[in-house]
């Protein structure tokens, strides 16, 4: 009798947190009702440019194609073999730049900054497509001026309420495309936005871009390692190559490779710089609006000076317009998104755990690969890429705010209960694994915010193999695991051969 007294107590027990955990999960399902169009705006490099654009002679430069990079390849070779054993820096400039200018000549904008014959190819959508869609995407020019780009984005929001019927659209903006967004609220209002959602946005730059621009450029052995760890994240061939860099490092054999290209940049910079450089980046506004505040008047010193030896008249339209942007959206930023989050339906997504650009001295810069989450979080707390916060930090903080694996610190952040941080998520990654959650936050009747959903926390981890989101836990990425996924991995490799072969 006491057996089954005690059964039927634990049976009641199930039952009751069962319904309190049914309850919970019915409190914490996504349910809106989507009430008007949904606007994609991508990023930097989101779309074709075309020579030609809308002509039958229209054709794609940019990105280059394959024959392109062999042939700038093949032109290279020759001369890298010649100077690494006679170290002439000006034979390498004499065929190495010329190749690299064939390269990317067809994208330069000219000294104005401005598009000659070139540009995007974007049809808008027709009234079906956008009542139909779970998104539509602005296509634009990526190369040029915020400013210019948010007068194509208003005409597009007026056309897709004109064409749809409705009085509002929702924003989801990624990477150059926050900036878009942010240039177009400070023109426009907000009068036609009922939801905002910045993903990985660079509203307040990049630290490698502002680095570059003031000429600060430098390589290293543990720059090189985690940019590989990053870009083979999520292949078949990660551990196997990690494992490979760890011998070739140890062998000292890495070592010879940084300090020859580090020797080699020193050696061309004086040429590549004017010649190369400040054609192609320097001439995209883009380029410009990505450069963190702290960097911009070094910068304009610097590559429109000292690096160049150029007459700073040459580009004062250029000049004009990139302190256009200064003036305006960049200084306005913090009360734009404080009152955008105040007035529309919000939410910010932020990554971290990857190194950036490993051609700079802050490659260990916490990020997703391209912009630091200090920056697309709005003031975040981070560690180093590799490392934690201290102890004594963390001791002094609400442990909530804490990611599992110590690395975030989401307190300092501008909006920390609207601010999901997703760990191993890449910026150029497929951000579709938030349409569901980017969606809850635009057409939720209530406020979304970290505590919502059970299935959306504030610290999220992407796995790139899965392509799933899951909840953030402590990592457990130790020495023993990634031995035993670097022998999986050869044996993947062998077994990928064998089957080419037989």
């Amino acid at each position: 009798m006491k057996t089954k007294k005690l059964i039927s107590v634990f049976l009641a027990l199930i039952l009751a947190f069962g319904g309190l955990f049914s309850l919970t999960a019915t409190a914490a399902e996504v349910v809106y009702e989507k009430n008007c169009p949904l606007i994609y705006v991508p990023g930097f490099m989101s779309c074709e440019i075309y020579k030609n654009p809308g002509t039958e002679q229209e054709e794609v430069i940019w990105p280059p194609s394959s024959d392109a990079i062999l042939g700038a390849v093949k032109k290279s070779i020759p001369a890298l073999v010649t100077v690494a054993v006679t170290k002439e820096w000006d034979v390498l400039c004499d065929t190495l730049i010329p190749a690299v200018n064939e390269f990317f000549e067809p994208a330069w904008l000219n000294k104005n900054g401005e598009a000659d014959n070139t540009g995007v190819n974007f049809t808008y959508p027709s009234k079906s497509a956008i009542l139909s869609s779970r998104e539509i995407t602005f296509r634009y020019d990526w190369r040029l001026s915020p400013i210019e780009i948010s007068a194509q984005l208003n005409d597009f929001i007026e056309y897709v309420c004109k064409t749809s019927g409705y009085e509002k659209v929702c924003l989801q903006a990624h990477s150059y495309g926050g900036i878009v967004t942010m240039s177009y609220i400070d023109r426009f209002g907000r009068d036609r936005l009922q939801g905002v959602v910045l993903d990985s946005t660079a509203l307040f730059g990049e630290t490698y871009t502002g680095e570059l621009l003031t000429g600060n450029i430098a390589l290293s052995v543990d720059a090189i390692r985690y940019f590989l760890s990053y870009v083979l994240d999520g292949t078949e061939y990660q551990s196997l190559v990690s494992a490979a860099g760890e011998l070739l490092s140890r062998a000292g054999i890495l070592d010879f490779v940084i300090n020859f290209a580090d020797e080699m940049l020193e050696g061309i910079r004086g040429e590549a710089i004017p010649q190369v450089v400040m054609p192609l980046f320097c001439r995209w506004p883009s380029i410009w609006a990505m450069c963190p505040d702290e960097y911009v008047d070094e910068a304009y010193i610097y590559s429109f000076g000292k690096a160049c030896d150029c007459d700073p008249a040459e580009y004062a339209q250029l000049i004009e317009k990139l302190k256009a942007y200064d003036n305006t959206t960049r200084a306005n930023m913090l009360p734009l998104l404080t009152d955008t989050e105040k007035q529309c339906r919000f939410g910010v997504f932020s990554s971290y755990g990857y190194s950036s650009v490993p051609i700079t001295p802050s490659w260990n810069s916490n990020g997703d690969g391209v912009v630091d989450t200090k920056y697309t979080s709005f003031g975040a707390t981070v560690a180093p890429v590799g490392k934690t916060l201290s102890e004594d930090y963390i001791s002094t903080k609400d442990p909530k705010y804490i990611s599992p694996d110590k690395q975030v610190d989401a307190s300092t952040c501008l909006f920390p209960e609207k601010t999901w941080f997703v760990r191993y998520l890449k910026h150029s990654q497929d951000h579709g694994n938030f349409d569901e959650l980017t969606e809850a936050i635009v057409y939720c009747e209530e406020e979304v915010t970290v505590d919502t959903f059970e299935k959306y926390p504030r610290f999220m981890k992407f796995d790139n193999n899965d392509k799933v989101l899951s909840e953030n836990t402590k990592d457990d990425n130790n020495i023993f695991i990634r031995f035993f996924r670097a022998i999986l991995d050869f044996f993947e490799v062998i077994k990928k051969l064998f089957s080419k072969v037989f």
